[in-house]
């Protein structure tokens, strides 16, 4: 969760300047396909204008120069990519730094670490300096509540209480409760008076250093404030509340890894300008040398008031090469005929399993019905039990079939075998395995009715040849006519 500083002089000369913001490159610099929204489509909480705008930085890539090596710099560019959502815990910041600096170190750890460092660098500057980011943190935690309602309508005040001290803080808020304070009232009084304000680098290290989890030394306590007077009182009971990670913590996060951090941030209707300026990126600069490339960091605002509204969620850079654009005119011309030729092949592929699966087959059907060859039908009837087979095959067998990829393609395929003249692979295996086991079976059959009848005796088997006679003679009839 983040909060921006307030622009002032003072707060600019206490923390080095961020280089200036990365702009992406025109698309003809950077081999990139065109711009596909599909990779921001399962983003939730964003509008469509932000989708648009973020498939286009997608598809142009992004350029970046260490501004440590000055103007001999070479450009490196970046595509960017959403890494995923992270959990809504306070920790978000350095959950998100930790997906998009590829899981080395765990989100407790760089929480540890930025602390580290802030307190190192912030312990070794005892003038303007230190006095400007106390200033900053102020501004932040301890607001002046005489001012600023212009910019929030709800300001909060952060306070720490020792876990080890709470049930003195409640007992002596429950006192106040029975001499006929409001529990609000009595809360916010004993909390202002018994617990720290984060209001210098040294109570912003204790409060950074809370990640919500029991082993934390402190609790956060939050008294939020509307220009009437005391809004609500968030005790925090169950100590799962997390310190919020802020633009202090980013720059020191930066300079602890050397790695500028590029914040996305995109802002909807509620905050933004106009579509071209929904998205923007916002440069922190490391307190010395920069070593290794930008991190990428993506906040999904929720407007500008409402401070710790905001959300940061990783962007997964992936450099890409820089092309000429001669180079890129011909490739551009290349994957827009190539996304022409893929939408005909996939047409193709969606139509042709019907035609050879079903349509061919019904009209090779109807003209053997038609033909006086015998092998046409048996070519036919032979598909039409293999088709029967296989869809009844298909249907037990679909959630092993669906986990294979090219499943369709091989139907398609093992279809045309057996419906191509040039194969006719339905003939071949009735031919081959179905026919031999038919034959030998109605030869078992035949044999076991001539044992049963020979068995009974003449009076028991005399009605049964009497009943077969008329039937006999029938097919005997009609022999003799096809003879003649």
């Amino acid at each position: 969760m983040g909060k921006l500083l307030c622009d002032s002089g003072a707060v600019a000369e206490a923390l080095t300047p961020s280089s200036a913001s990365v702009g992406w490159s025109d698309p003809v610099h950077i081999t990139a396909p065109t711009p596909d929204p599909e990779p921001w489509d399962g983003v939730r909480g964003l509008e469509d204008q932000q989708r648009r705008h973020l498939a286009r930085i997608h598809a142009r890539g992004v350029l970046w120069k260490n501004p440590s090596e000055g103007q001999a710099a070479e450009s490196v560019g970046f595509s960017l990519e959403h890494g995923g959502e992270v959990e809504a815990d306070g920790n978000c910041l350095f959950t998100a730094a930790r997906t998009a600096m590829g899981g080395k170190v765990g989100a407790r750890e760089l929480r540890q670490r930025t602390v580290g460092r802030f307190l190192e660098d912030y312990g070794r500057d005892d003038g303007v300096g230190r006095r400007a980011i106390d200033a900053a943190i102020q501004h932040l935690y301890l607001p002046d509540l005489r001012a600023g309602w212009g910019v929030h309508v709800v300001q909060e005040v952060k306070l720490l209480a020792k876990k080890a001290d709470r049930p003195v803080l409640d007992a002596s808020i429950q006192e106040l409760v029975d001499l006929g304070l409001q529990r609000e009232v009595a809360a916010e009084s004993i909390y202002k008076e018994q617990c720290m304000a984060v209001e210098d680098g040294e109570s912003w290290g204790k409060y950074m250093s809370i990640s919500g989890l029991p082993e934390d030394e402190y609790d956060i306590i939050t008294l939020q404030y509307t220009e009437a007077g005391l809004l609500t009182v968030d005790e925090n009971q169950d100590g799962h509340a997390a310190a919020f990670g802020d633009d202090i913590a980013i720059e020191s996060l930066a300079t602890e890894f050397k790695r500028e951090v590029y914040v996305v941030q995109a802002h909807g209707s509620d905050a933004m300008v106009d579509e071209e300026n929904c998205v923007f990126f916002l440069p922190h600069r490391p307190r010395g040398q920069i070593c290794e490339p930008p991190i990428f960091l993506f906040m999904k605002g929720t407007g500008w008031c409402g401070a710790g509204g905001d959300h940061y969620e990783p962007l997964m850079a992936t450099p890409i090469p820089l092309i000429s654009q001669e180079k890129a005119a011909v490739l551009q011309f290349q994957q827009k005929h190539m996304g022409y030729f893929w939408t005909f092949l996939t047409y193709i592929n969606a139509l042709s399993g019907p035609t050879i699966i079903l349509l061919y087959p019904l009209y090779a059907s109807i003209q053997a019905l038609e033909s006086p060859s015998k092998l046409d039908d048996e070519q036919w009837l032979a598909y039409w039990i293999l088709y029967s087979f296989l869809t009844l095959l298909e249907m037990v067998a679909d959630p092993i079939l669906k986990w294979i990829p090219i499943w369709y393609q091989m139907k398609v395929v093992l279809v045309a075998w057996l419906v191509l003249p040039q194969f006719r692979g339905a003939a071949f295996l009735y031919q081959r395995f179905v026919r031999e086991h038919l034959i030998r079976h109605n030869n078992g059959m035949t044999k076991d009715n001539g044992d049963h009848t020979s068995s009974t005796s003449p009076s028991s088997s005399s009605p049964k040849k009497e009943k077969k006679k008329p039937l006999l003679a029938f097919l005997n009839s009609k022999k003799g006519g096809q003879a003649d």
